[in-house]
């Protein structure tokens, strides 16, 4: 009979099921780069709708005096092809309730602007493969470590953990043999990230 391990982490016997585990870290760390992604421009659209409206309202006060004179034939005119016309439809929000919902603060925002300048933004990262890896570390062990208090929801991991539970083809909560393996990869990566946050591996002997 073999003998149990006895360190307190070890590598899944199944290569396969350790890499999908992995997979689904990676997963939240994209899903949060992604919502990060859709607030920012999603902050600069309104902005930038904000001045239109303005100019908009500018300008049309500097016209009013022109558009006295018009006749009613021109009116009807333009009100038909306005009818006609409709309203335009608009581009679908697939983010708007992530970003509602996620829950926010300065320290995760910074460390994901990190990780978005550190692995996106530069052009040659080969040299930066280091840095890369202590900013994905610093964005796990604050993704991790944060108290909830009451509300529980009130953690990034939780918070994919819930949109992970969605079965968006049948527009309902997904079943636990259907959901539970993906908990537990969860879990046995985060074990790991805490591992290396309260001691990493550059610092302790091999």
């Amino acid at each position: 009979m073999d003998k149990l391990d006895q360190r307190p982490m070890a590598r899944l016997q199944n290569l396969e099921s350790q890499e999908r585990y992995v997979g689904y870290w990676k997963r939240m760390l994209c899903y949060c780069l992604r919502v990060w992604l859709a607030r920012h421009e999603a902050t600069n659209n309104d902005n930038d709708n904000d001045r239109s409206t303005s100019d908009d309202e500018t300008n049309s006060m500097h016209h009013d005096g022109d558009n006295v004179d018009e006749d009613s034939d021109s009116n009807s005119t333009n009100d038909s092809q306005h009818d006609q016309s409709g309203p335009q439809p608009q581009a679908q929000d697939y983010t708007h309730d992530a970003r509602r919902l996620f829950p926010w603060n300065d320290r995760l925002e910074k460390a994901l602007v990190k990780v978005w300048r550190l692995t996106i933004l530069e052009r040659d990262s080969s040299s930066m493969e280091e840095e890369q890896i202590l900013a994905m570390v610093e964005l796990s062990e604050v993704l991790l470590f944060r108290k909830i208090w009451n509300d529980r929801f009130y953690s990034a991991v939780l918070h994919f953990m819930a949109v992970m539970g969605i079965d968006e083809i049948n527009a309902r909560l997904r079943d636990g043999n259907d959901y539970s393996y993906f908990i537990a990869g969860l879990v046995y990566v985060s074990r790991i990230v805490a591992a290396e946050t309260l001691l990493p591996s550059l610092d302790r002997e091999n």
